[in-house]
């Protein structure tokens, strides 16, 4: 037995098809003949394109969503370090050094606060470690934080589903 899937042009138009072969043996066992079986599969091979294209979307957005908020986020911040540090190196600098130090550690703190939001949205732990319904009822408490709308989660899974598929779908209601 052998299966090809291959696309085919007819004159009303290309269509993906999928043929399996088999050989066909009588009771001793000879060939006596081939049996081919087609069956039209372009509206799968369709189906299949349009989500890996809405796959590679949703990936290129958040990789966008996660540039955006390095720069935003973060870029502010280490530069406002940077300048605080050229500061202290200034002899005639009007600040003392420990409000500049104390600017510092507080540009710091909010630094790593971002890093932790940032490295959150990238991969939540509570997806991996509690599952898909506590991943969107975190998700829907940051939203409902706020105060831009209400979200309520409904679940009607009885158990956990694979982490692939978890985390699409997580990727998918967020977006």
């Amino acid at each position: 037995t052998t299966t090809e899937e291959k696309e085919v042009a007819f004159p009303t138009g290309n269509y993906w098809l999928k043929t399996t072969t088999h050989t066909v043996r009588n009771s001793m066992n000879e060939i006596i003949g081939v049996q081919f079986i087609s069956q039209d599969i372009s509206e799968k091979k369709e189906l299949d394109r349009l989500v890996l294209n809405t796959i590679i979307d949703i990936e290129e957005k958040e990789r966008m969503k996660f540039a955006q908020e390095l720069h935003d986020g973060l870029g502010p911040l280490i530069s406002a370090i940077k300048m605080y540090i050229q500061w202290l190196s200034r002899p005639d600098a009007k600040i003392s050094q420990g409000e500049i130090l104390s600017d510092i550690e507080r540009l710091i703190n909010d630094a790593s606060q971002t890093i932790r939001e940032i490295s959150f949205n990238l991969s939540p732990h509570i997806l991996n470690n509690f599952g898909l319904h506590e991943a969107l009822k975190t998700f829907a408490e940051k939203i409902e934080l706020s105060h831009k709308m209400d979200v309520e989660i409904a679940n009607t899974f009885t158990e956990r589903i694979d982490i692939t598929t978890e985390t699409v779908l997580y990727r998918i209601l967020c977006e």
